[in-house]
């Protein structure tokens, strides 16, 4: 098929909460519509999180699946619940953020819907991006869903991002888990730690990056009640994350995918630098950021 006419699709997606899944939905958000994108937005978590980060933009909330009473009255929603999102994929690109402990029900409907055969049929091209810590919960998290998605979806791309938030993961080098998560990914993409000073008031505050990085040093300094020189340094550092994020994820995000089905997962750096495109001069919508 023609790659023109295929339709993306991004799931964020693992079972551990706090690796930064809806952090990297925002940025994968930002990237999309930088280049025109305009891409349905799913949330998938009972805390609404992406949906609470962009109130100015329509999010299709999914919760986290039917309630037990539903399926009580009718069994066969424990998997059909999840037919809307293929709605969803089918019809047009979609960023599909899940919550914690969601992916065991889709990836189980999915198995059930044979749904990567439907996918490829149908000219979707599926992005999943697994994001984990140090936290060897986070890593196992990880593992588990890279094993079901390369079996699954063996023509998806699957990146391992291996976030830094929490501390560096040199403690995994060479480790077996990690070394076979590596494995099952298509690229390994290393997130850095946010330097800057204003990260959590700007995380406190529900404001993604990209609003952040439309104001000035003097505007963030009188909505954050920060003093001048905090405020330049802090837009400053932001500004250096945004474009080491770009730099690193924009290669694979807007990618044919020809190079899928290769010999070994694609390391991608994260040297700061110019980003691909100017990514400061747009914003995904009104909200915030979150280390979901």
């Amino acid at each position: 098929m023609d790659p023109n006419m295929m339709k993306d699709a991004h799931w964020v997606m693992t079972t551990k909460g706090g690796v930064g899944k809806t952090t990297m939905a925002l940025v994968l958000l930002a990237l999309i519509e930088d280049r025109g994108g305009r891409p349905a937005v799913v949330d998938c978590d009972n805390a609404a999180k992406i949906a609470a980060f962009l109130p100015d933009r329509a999010v299709v909330r999914l919760s986290i699946g039917a309630t037990s009473q539903e399926i009580q009255q009718d069994p066969t929603l424990a998997t059909s619940y999840w037919d809307k999102l293929a709605e969803l994929m089918l019809a047009g690109d979609s960023l599909v953020d899940f919550g914690a402990n969601v992916d065991r029900a889709v990836l189980e409907w999915a198995l059930q819907s044979e749904l990567g055969p439907i996918l490829a049929e149908e000219g979707v091209r599926l992005t999943l991006w697994v994001p984990t810590t140090t936290d060897p919960l986070g890593v196992d998290s990880a593992l588990k869903v890279l094993r079901a998605a390369s079996e699954l979806f063996p023509e998806s791309r699957r990146i391992l991002v291996r976030n830094a938030g929490h501390g560096s993961l040199s403690i995994w080098e060479g480790r077996p888990e990690m070394v076979e998560a590596a494995g099952l990914s298509t690229h390994v993409v290393d997130m850095p730690r946010c330097t800057s000073e204003g990260w959590g008031l700007f995380e406190k505050a529900h404001m993604p990056p990209l609003r952040v990085l439309a104001m000035s040093p003097a505007e963030i300094a009188s909505y954050f009640s920060l003093n001048p020189l905090a405020a330049q340094r802090a837009r400053k550092d932001l500004a250096k994350w945004m474009d080491a994020m770009a730099t690193a994820l924009a290669p694979i995000v807007f990618d044919t995918g020809d190079d899928i089905g290769g010999s070994g997962p694609q390391i991608e750096g994260i040297a700061g630098g110019a980003s691909p495109r100017d990514v400061h001069g747009t914003c995904p919508g009104a909200g915030g950021e979150a280390r979901e």
